[in-house]
């Protein structure tokens, strides 16, 4: 007995419905374990304007690596502070276009010299 068409049809689209699920799926589960895994990062250094509109960077006083800074809801400190952070890495695109994104969770200002205008 031969099946119809529209049955084969409708077999085809669920096997590829179920493999579209399976493959979501699988991504979320693999997003959420990279997630988990962000690196932490610890730096100190000055504060300064990055060059877009809005932000902020670091460079780092031993590593001289740049960080661009993200600070979510608290307190932002000023540019030309001295600032010891803990974040871990952003993750996703950003506006910013200079140094390493970081997602800040704490901050403190630190006794340090900073110049008072830094080209970065």
């Amino acid at each position: 007995m031969k099946e119809p068409f529209s049955q084969k049809l409708s077999v085809f689209l669920a096997l590829i419905l179920l493999f579209a699920l399976g493959s979501e799926a699988q991504g979320k589960r693999h997003r959420s374990h990279s997630a988990s895994r962000a690196r932490t990062i610890n730096a100190s250094g000055c504060v300064a304007a990055g060059v877009e509109a809005g932000c902020l960077v670091l460079t780092d006083s031993k590593t001289k690596t740049l960080y661009n800074l993200f600070f979510g809801r608290g307190k932002k400190p000023q540019i030309g502070t001295a600032i010891r952070f803990t974040g871990t890495e952003h993750d996703g695109p950003t506006t910013c276009m200079q140094g390493k994104a970081v997602d800040v969770t704490k901050w403190a200002p630190v006794k340090m010299k900073c110049p008072s205008e830094q080209t970065q």
